[in-house]
């Protein structure tokens, strides 16, 4: 039994040996043992033990994407049910967890009535997915779940993620969710797992409060070791005279990242794909990661995409598509608004309006509230109205720089930027990040 192999299944084994056995269970070792000879990957580091109870999970375990009867029998299991669903609509890192590519921790640590334990984490060279359980919910309206991750040190590592959970969202008095960190070049094998919980008692069974805990855990890192498959691409191709060259393709467990750079005498500044994705021969897809990506990765001359992972599958053939790209002129980057006139005087074209400038107060208590103005943002109606980014720092016309308090979404149709009150030399300048002006192009770039 691999490493890789052992590692899941002793988190496993307490949950699952006590589960009936179906009475078609040869169907599904035989179709189990089909598929292993069938994929054999030979950069995959896992093998197939030749011990019967070892063989007999992993096949199960492999095949739950073969059988709908088998991945029913398999969500009985209740850690890797949950595994799954909360993955489900990420075609890689589902993958992953089919493959085994799991590493259970079981680490917990509480603090009155509050359990938080970690369950399991898929990590490779690019990023961490931890899974985590916050029990005995249901004697608080709420809990604010923070997570940030640490070196044994105590230094800062990654930045994790706000979470408000509440007794409704779970099960059983419990709540299962998960955080992706994105890892640096020099892994560790230990961290910490820094939780803040803000729970809000709604009986008087228990009391509210506000706690840190610490949980520390390990990673094998030689499980994750020359995981990755780097194709070169070098390919540049060209859209309504904007030159494109796609540097790379990275492929590892949990997501893939195309690399690509755009010529320095574009006279747009690309922002982002509206359709890309990669496809094989056979009409799958694997797309981008909303979560993962930002117009901030995009530069003006290199950029960075991210992508669900293709990693574990056999792919004959492999294409980069797509046929819409957004990208605004290099001189309409900059939204000038006259603040004491409240209107746009420059914009990239007439679809954007500044329809509302009015006050707004916030701060970190009710006593320390700050006044701002708030710049309200509309697209028309025929346009991606969620497409619409402006940079946190702005100019006046003097080159003052300043910080916008507040960038943010109101509704489906408002785009808000909050800034200080100042003595501003009008009109300010607003840098465009992304923005729903279009190029369009059908491409179909082969990878392999």
């Amino acid at each position: 039994m691999s490493d890789q192999e052992a590692n899941l299944f002793g988190g496993l084994k307490e949950q699952y040996k006590d589960l009936p056995i179906p009475e078609n269970i040869d169907l599904y070792i035989k179709r189990g043992i089909s598929k292993v000879n069938r994929k054999r990957k030979v950069r995959r580091q896992f093998r197939i033990s030749l011990i019967t109870a070892s063989l007999l999970l992993f096949l199960l375990i492999g095949s739950i994407r073969v059988s709908p009867s088998l991945a029913m029998y398999m969500n009985n299991i209740p850690v890797f049910s949950k595994v799954v669903e909360l993955i489900y609509f990420d075609k890689g890192l589902k993958s992953a967890v089919d493959h085994g590519y799991v590493q259970s921790v079981g680490e917990s640590a509480e603090y009155d009535d509050l359990t938080v334990t970690i369950d399991q984490v898929i990590i490779d060279e690019e990023k961490m997915v931890l899974f985590y359980t916050v029990n005995e919910i249901k004697n608080f309206s709420s809990v604010r779940v923070s997570t940030d991750l640490f070196t044994l040190d105590d230094e800062r590592y990654a930045y994790g993620s706000l979470e408000i959970l509440d007794y409704k969202t779970g099960v059983d008095n419990s709540v299962f969710n998960k955080v992706e960190f994105a890892l640096k070049e020099e892994i560790p094998n230990d961290f910490i797992l820094k939780v803040d919980l803000d729970a809000a008692a709604w009986n008087n069974k228990v009391n509210s409060f506000s706690e840190t805990l610490n949980l520390e855990f390990s990673v094998n890192k030689t499980l994750i070791e020359n995981e990755s498959e780097i194709i070169s691409l070098n390919e540049t191709v060209e859209v309504e005279g904007q030159w494109i060259t796609f540097e790379s393709l990275s492929i590892y467990p949990t997501r893939t990242e195309l690399k690509m750079k755009f010529d320095e005498s574009n006279t747009k500044k690309i922002s982002g794909f509206n359709d890309l994705r990669i496809v094989d021969n056979k009409a799958n897809e694997w797309n981008p990661l909303e979560k993962d990506n930002s117009p901030y990765l995009f530069k003006e001359t290199e950029a960075i995409l991210f992508l669900e992972s293709s990693y574990f599958e056999e792919l004959e053939e492999m294409y980069i598509t797509f046929s819409s790209i957004r990208a605004v002129d290099k001189d309409k980057l900059d939204l000038l608004v006259d603040l004491d006139e409240e209107i746009i005087m420059r914009a990239p074209d007439d679809k954007i309006s500044l329809y509302k400038v009015n006050e707004v107060k916030f701060g970190p208590a009710m006593d320390k509230l700050t006044t701002y103005t708030s710049l309200n943002f509309m697209m028309q109606d025929d346009y991606q109205r969620d497409i619409l980014e402006f940079a946190w720092e702005y100019t006046d016309m003097k080159q003052n720089f300043y910080l916008a308090a507040s960038i943010g979404t109101m509704g489906e149709k408002t785009k808000t930027v909050d800034i200080p009150q100042e003595e501003y030399n009008n009109p300010i300048k607003l840098r465009i990040v992304d923005y729903p002006s279009t190029i369009h192009k059908d491409v179909r770039l082969k990878i392999k």
